[in-house]
């Protein structure tokens, strides 16, 4: 079994008080996620040192920066014009990532690095997906926010840098590229 307390830990440490850490919502729906994983490796490329090795070092640093072990996180690029990311949770010892196209050709090493380990966040969180046409509360919205914050925190942790936390975060936001924006965080 993989250890990771020292992730959780961590994660603990920088979550949202309002992230209500709910046990229901530590693993996803196993049919949807062995759908999700084969429609993965069907249409999109694994992530690997042999096909992508810039994108898996950044995998690798962003997994070495949260101390969660490589063999937890598969993940995948795939073809979209859409910037989207996104992370189903197999058990609490994997996920899968998914990167669409669009998004890693948008972001720098270091800017995709603080969307992985946002991702990883909802994993470390137990996050999970509400269905679409699922009616949400007012609170369950605050929640929600809360987690998407405590994801955020653990992505600038997985980058090391808050301009580039920033950057990708502007970046997905607009769709536009360095080209087209001037970014000053200051």
């Amino acid at each position: 079994m993989v250890n990771l307390s020292e992730a959780r830990t961590l994660s603990a440490k920088i979550r949202m008080n309002e992230d209500i850490d709910t046990k229901s919502n530590k693993i996803g729906q196993s049919d949807f996620i062995k759908a999700h994983k084969d429609q993965m490796l069907r249409h999109g490329i694994l992530i690997s040192s042999a096909m992508t090795p810039m994108l898996e070092d950044c995998i690798l640093s962003v997994c070495d920066n949260l101390y969660i072990p490589r063999e937890c996180v598969t993940a995948f690029v795939y073809n979209s014009p859409e910037t989207q990311a996104d992370c189903a949770i197999e058990s609490e010892d994997s996920c899968v990532l998914r990167f669409s196209s669009e998004l890693v050709k948008l972001l720098s090493d270091v800017e995709l690095m603080y969307v992985a380990g946002h991702e990883l966040g909802h994993f470390m969180f137990g996050h999970k997906a509400k269905s679409l046409g699922e009616h949400l509360t007012s609170e369950d919205y605050l929640v929600k926010r809360a987690g998407e914050l405590s994801a955020d925190r653990l992505g600038y942790l997985a980058c090391g840098k808050i301009e580039s936390a920033l950057r990708a975060i502007l970046k997905i936001a607009s769709g536009l590229d360095d080209n087209h924006i001037r970014f000053d965080v200051t």
